[in-house]
């Protein structure tokens, strides 16, 4: 979770540049670079839920 609030914070820095337009180009690299970061973060994440608890893709609720 510590990982996740880091790359949320990063996140919000680089957008915050963007929108006053400190370095835009640099802002947007390091906003896609956290955002691939973050989607790997969370694939592994459900690759470890699912070791852990299985895959409950076929129950219906």
């Amino acid at each position: 979770m510590y990982q996740f609030r880091k790359i949320g914070t990063n996140i919000n820095q680089a957008t915050k540049q963007l929108h006053i337009g400190y370095e835009p180009a640099a802002a947007a690299d390091r906003l896609e670079k956290n955002m691939k970061l973050l989607e790997q973060q969370f694939e592994k994440m459900k690759e470890e839920l699912k070791q852990t608890y299985g895959n409950h893709e076929d129950i219906k609720h």
